[in-house]
Protein backbone atom coordinates (compact mmCIF):
# COMPACT_ATOMS: atom_id res chain seq x y z
CA UNK A 1 0.00 0.00 0.00
CA UNK A 2 1.51 3.29 -1.07
CA UNK A 3 0.07 5.52 1.57
CA UNK A 4 2.35 8.14 3.07
CA UNK A 5 1.56 10.28 6.06
CA UNK A 6 3.12 13.57 6.98
CA UNK A 7 4.01 12.44 10.50
CA UNK A 8 6.88 10.02 10.89
CA UNK A 9 5.56 8.35 14.01
CA UNK A 10 2.43 7.35 15.93
CA UNK A 11 0.02 9.74 17.54
CA UNK A 12 1.80 10.01 20.91
CA UNK A 13 -0.49 7.80 22.96
CA UNK A 14 0.65 7.53 26.55
CA UNK A 15 -0.56 5.73 29.65
CA UNK A 16 0.72 8.46 31.96
CA UNK A 17 -1.38 11.53 32.51
CA UNK A 18 0.13 14.60 34.02
CA UNK A 19 2.23 17.68 33.39
CA UNK A 20 4.87 15.93 31.23
CA UNK A 21 2.30 14.24 28.98
CA UNK A 22 0.40 17.49 28.48
CA UNK A 23 3.66 19.33 27.70
CA UNK A 24 4.69 16.62 25.20
CA UNK A 25 1.34 16.77 23.41
CA UNK A 26 1.56 20.56 23.13
CA UNK A 27 5.03 20.22 21.59
CA UNK A 28 3.72 17.70 19.06
CA UNK A 29 0.87 20.00 18.08
CA UNK A 30 3.25 22.94 17.60
CA UNK A 31 5.86 20.98 15.60
CA UNK A 32 5.66 21.61 11.87
CA UNK A 33 6.15 18.63 9.59
CA UNK A 34 7.15 19.02 5.96
CA UNK A 35 4.32 18.35 3.52
CA UNK A 36 4.11 15.03 1.71
CA UNK A 37 5.27 15.60 -1.87
CA UNK A 38 4.48 13.72 -5.04
CA UNK A 39 6.49 14.28 -8.21
CA UNK A 40 6.15 12.43 -11.49
CA UNK A 41 7.72 12.39 -14.95
CA UNK A 42 7.18 10.09 -17.92
CA UNK A 43 8.97 7.13 -16.30
CA UNK A 44 8.77 7.47 -12.51
CA UNK A 45 6.63 8.73 -9.63
CA UNK A 46 8.23 9.71 -6.32
CA UNK A 47 6.57 10.25 -2.94
CA UNK A 48 8.47 11.68 0.01
CA UNK A 49 7.53 12.83 3.50
CA UNK A 50 10.77 14.33 4.80
CA UNK A 51 11.84 11.00 6.32
CA UNK A 52 11.64 8.46 3.50
CA UNK A 53 11.49 8.81 -0.29
CA UNK A 54 10.09 6.03 -2.49
CA UNK A 55 10.23 5.95 -6.30
CA UNK A 56 8.13 3.66 -8.52
CA UNK A 57 8.28 3.00 -12.26
CA UNK A 58 5.38 4.16 -14.43
CA UNK A 59 2.93 2.66 -15.20
CA UNK A 60 4.07 -0.75 -13.87
CA UNK A 61 4.52 0.24 -10.24
CA UNK A 62 7.83 -1.54 -9.63
CA UNK A 63 9.74 -0.05 -6.71
CA UNK A 64 12.72 1.69 -8.31
CA UNK A 65 14.24 3.22 -5.19
CA UNK A 66 13.91 3.76 -1.45
CA UNK A 67 15.95 6.53 0.18
CA UNK A 68 16.27 6.90 3.94
CA UNK A 69 18.75 8.32 6.40
CA UNK A 70 21.15 9.70 3.79
CA UNK A 71 21.29 6.45 1.80
CA UNK A 72 20.23 7.10 -1.81
CA UNK A 73 18.84 3.65 -2.53
CA UNK A 74 18.32 0.83 -0.06
CA UNK A 75 17.43 -1.65 -2.82
CA UNK A 76 19.77 -4.13 -4.45
CA UNK A 77 21.36 -2.08 -7.22
CA UNK A 78 22.34 -5.13 -9.28
CA UNK A 79 18.67 -5.85 -10.07
CA UNK A 80 17.18 -3.89 -12.96
CA UNK A 81 14.14 -1.73 -12.18
CA UNK A 82 11.86 -4.15 -14.03
CA UNK A 83 13.09 -7.04 -11.82
CA UNK A 84 11.81 -5.51 -8.58
CA UNK A 85 8.09 -6.15 -8.95
CA UNK A 86 5.69 -8.06 -6.75
CA UNK A 87 5.97 -11.73 -7.62
CA UNK A 88 3.45 -14.52 -7.15
CA UNK A 89 3.39 -18.21 -8.00
CA UNK A 90 0.70 -19.16 -10.48
CA UNK A 91 0.41 -22.51 -12.22
CA UNK A 92 3.87 -23.49 -10.98
CA UNK A 93 5.50 -20.43 -12.57
CA UNK A 94 6.57 -17.21 -10.93
CA UNK A 95 4.78 -14.17 -12.37
CA UNK A 96 5.32 -10.51 -11.69
CA UNK A 97 2.27 -8.35 -11.06
CA UNK A 98 2.59 -5.01 -12.75
CA UNK A 99 0.25 -2.18 -13.52
CA UNK A 100 -0.78 -0.80 -16.86
CA UNK A 101 -2.45 2.30 -15.40
CA UNK A 102 -1.22 4.78 -12.79
CA UNK A 103 -3.57 7.05 -10.84
CA UNK A 104 -3.48 9.37 -7.86
CA UNK A 105 -6.22 8.40 -5.39
CA UNK A 106 -5.59 11.12 -2.80
CA UNK A 107 -3.10 13.97 -2.57
CA UNK A 108 -2.85 16.73 0.00
CA UNK A 109 -0.12 18.08 2.27
CA UNK A 110 -0.75 15.36 4.87
CA UNK A 111 -1.23 12.25 2.74
CA UNK A 112 -0.67 10.76 -0.72
CA UNK A 113 -2.25 7.54 -1.98
CA UNK A 114 -1.35 6.19 -5.41
CA UNK A 115 -2.50 3.18 -7.42
CA UNK A 116 -0.99 0.93 -10.08
CA UNK A 117 -3.71 -1.20 -11.61
CA UNK A 118 -4.29 -3.61 -14.45
CA UNK A 119 -7.29 -5.49 -15.74
CA UNK A 120 -7.27 -9.05 -16.96
CA UNK A 121 -7.27 -9.32 -20.73
CA UNK A 122 -8.87 -12.62 -21.80
CA UNK A 123 -7.23 -12.22 -25.22
CA UNK A 124 -3.80 -12.54 -23.58
CA UNK A 125 -4.66 -15.65 -21.60
CA UNK A 126 -3.30 -18.08 -24.20
CA UNK A 127 -0.36 -15.95 -25.29
CA UNK A 128 2.84 -17.98 -25.06
CA UNK A 129 5.11 -14.93 -24.69
CA UNK A 130 3.51 -13.25 -21.68
CA UNK A 131 0.23 -14.88 -20.70
CA UNK A 132 -1.88 -12.62 -18.53
CA UNK A 133 -3.16 -13.88 -15.22
CA UNK A 134 -6.94 -14.16 -14.76
CA UNK A 135 -7.04 -11.36 -12.17
CA UNK A 136 -7.68 -7.67 -11.91
CA UNK A 137 -4.95 -6.05 -9.81
CA UNK A 138 -4.67 -2.77 -7.92
CA UNK A 139 -1.42 -2.15 -5.99
CA UNK A 140 -1.70 0.81 -3.62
Amino acid sequence: MANFHRHGHGHGHSRKVGRRTTHYRKQQQQQQWPPVKLTADDNHVTVENGIVKVTWTLPRGDVAGISYGGINNLLEFRNAENERGTGILFGGHQRVLFGSKFSIIKQDQDEVEISFSSRWDPAGWNSSDHPSLPINMDKR
